[in-house]
């Protein structure tokens, strides 16, 4: 009994599997219109970011746009239009959302464009 044939099934199974995780947990997803839920993760970061960023206190905002990453929670990487009587400035904010709900700033950006498309970042 040859089990050549045995191994190709699973290994394809494997590999589907494995494009699944990395699909689930690591990458930064597609780029969706602000919503609710990225609206939230913004309210719940703000006052984090106005500690280091104070000039932005009483400042109207929009959430622009976001792109999330799966991992031990969710980073959100948020595009956000604070709109100054100067002229709007845009951050991208980085959070991070616990499983339990709770976030917090990661870091921040400053001094991008509405063009400029949110990407992973660090600081």
């Amino acid at each position: 009994v040859s089990t050549q044939s045995t191994w190709g099934p699973f290994l394809i199974g494997l590999l589907r599997f494995l494009l699944f995780l990395k699909m689930m947990c690591g990458g930064v997803g597609n780029v969706k219109p602000g919503d609710d839920t990225a609206r939230g993760v913004v309210a719940a970061a703000l006052p984090s970011l106005l500690t280091k960023v104070p000039e932005l206190e009483g400042v109207d905002y929009e959430v622009h746009s976001y792109a999330t990453q799966v991992v031990a929670g969710t980073n959100f990487f948020v595009k956000v239009i604070f709109k100054q009587a100067g002229g709007n400035r845009v951050l991208h904010l980085r959070a991070y959302r616990h499983f339990s709900g709770s976030v917090e700033l990661h870091s921040h950006q400053d001094n991008k464009t509405v063009e400029e498309p949110i990407a992973y970042f660090e600081n």
